[in-house]
C-alpha cells in the first residue's frame, strides 16, 4: 500500500541586490528617424546609457497546496499541487553614462555623445515590477540517507504583471509613477536541492533555482506633467532570475 500524503506549503524570501548595471536602450522607427534628424537612417537603436544599481532588492511569497505519494521502496516520493505566488523587485540605478548617441541634433529625443559621464552618484530612474501568480507544479524528492536527501520542484506560472517606473531626470514626467505597464503572460520556476538534516527537523538546503516570467500583451501609459498618454500596446517584458541557493528549513 502506498502512503499518500496532503500538505500545504509556505514560503518567503527577501535578497538584496548588492550591485550591478542597468542598460537602458531608446529606439526610433525609419520614420522617427527622419523626423528626429538622427545621425543614422532607417530604424535602429539612437541611445544607450549603463547605470549602477545599488539599495535593490527582491522578496517573494509562495502559498502551495498538494499531495505526495511514496515510491520505490519508501525512500522518494512523488507529487503535485497548485498555489499562488507574489514577488515583488525594486531596482535604483545611479548616474548615466552614454554609450551610444546618434540623436546630437536637438530635438526631444536629444542625447549626449558618446562617453559622456553624468548624474554620477545620483538617483536617475527607480523601477518596481510586481507579479501575482497562479502556480501549477508538480515535485520529487529522493531519499539517499537517513538524513540526506535530493528534491526538485518545477511549477509552471499565470501570472499577471504591475510595472512602474520613476525617471528622475525627465520634468515632462510625473515621478510617481512616470510610467506604467501592466500585463499578463506566463512563467516557470525550477529548482532543484540537497538537504542535511542538522537537528530533527531542520535542515541545511543548497541548490540551483531558475526563474522566468514572460508578459505577451499589455498596456504601456507614459503620465506627463500636463496628462497622461493614451495605453499603448505592451508586446513583451520579460524577467530572467537564476542562481545558487542557500537556506535553513524547518519541516513539521
Amino acid at each position: 500500500k502506498r502512503n499518500f500524503q496532503y500538505f500545504l506549503r509556505g514560503q518567503v524570501g527577501y535578497g538584496a541586490v548588492g550591485g550591478g548595471r542597468l542598460v537602458d536602450d531608446d529606439y526610433v522607427s525609419a520614420a522617427g528617424a527622419t523626423f528626429y534628424g538622427t545621425t543614422q537612417s532607417g530604424a535602429h537603436r539612437f541611445s544607450r546609457t549603463h547605470s549602477d544599481l545599488d539599495g535593490s532588492h527582491i522578496w517573494y511569497l509562495n502559498a502551495d497546496l498538494g499531495g505526495q505519494v511514496e515510491v520505490w521502496q519508501k525512500r522518494a516520493s512523488l507529487g503535485a499541487f497548485l498555489g499562488y505566488q507574489h514577488r515583488e523587485e525594486k531596482l535604483k540605478a545611479f548616474g548615466v553614462g552614454q554609450v551610444e548617441c546618434t540623436a546630437l541634433v536637438p530635438s526631444n529625443i536629444q542625447c549626449n555623445p558618446a562617453g559622456t559621464v553624468t548624474n554620477v552618484n545620483q538617483l536617475v530612474l527607480t523601477n518596481t515590477a510586481k507579479w501575482d501568480s497562479f502556480r501549477l507544479g508538480v515535485d520529487g524528492e529522493a531519499r539517499l540517507h537517513p538524513r540526506v536527501s535530493l528534491d526538485g520542484r518545477a511549477t509552471f506560472l499565470l501570472s499577471r504583471l504591475s510595472n512602474k517606473d520613476i525617471h528622475h531626470l525627465r520634468t515632462d514626467l510625473k515621478q510617481d509613477p512616470s510610467v506604467t505597464m501592466t500585463g499578463t503572460g506566463i512563467g516557470f520556476n525550477g529548482e532543484t536541492n540537497a538537504s542535511v538534516m542538522v537537528y530533527k527537523q531542520l535542515f541545511f538546503d543548497i541548490g540551483y533555482r531558475y526563474w522566468w516570467q514572460r508578459v505577451g500583451s499589455g498596456d504601456v501609459v507614459f503620465h506627463g506633467t500636463t496628462g497622461d498618454s493614451q495605453p499603448l500596446p505592451l508586446t513583451e517584458f520579460r524577467s530572467i532570475r537564476q542562481g545558487m541557493t542557500f537556506g535553513l528549513r524547518y519541516s513539521f
